[in-house]
């Protein structure tokens, strides 16, 4: 029992990690990558430009993500001071 329950999570594992590794997004990185700084500035405006030139949907919410991963960013410490 614990050989087969063994077995079947392995090849579970097995196609999740291909399946993972199937899509090529650096034509979506670079659409992302190439928005002009005064369209940053309203989400719609980036939105329009990823829209304009990519096609599924898959790879529009690639570049919105790697738009927000390049661009956006926390200051920790200003987030930790307290306001009296």
């Amino acid at each position: 029992m614990k050989l087969a329950f063994t077995s079947i999570l392995i090849f579970l594992f097995s196609i999740l990690s291909v399946a993972q590794n199937g899509k090529d997004f650096d034509y979506a990185d670079s659409i992302a990558g190439l928005i002009p700084e005064p369209l940053t500035y309203s989400t719609e405006e980036i939105s329009e430009w990823i829209n304009e030139r990519l096609n599924s949907d898959e790879e529009k919410v690639r570049a919105y993500f790697s738009w927000l991963t390049s661009n956006i960013s926390y200051d920790l410490k200003d987030s930790r001071t307290t306001l009296v």
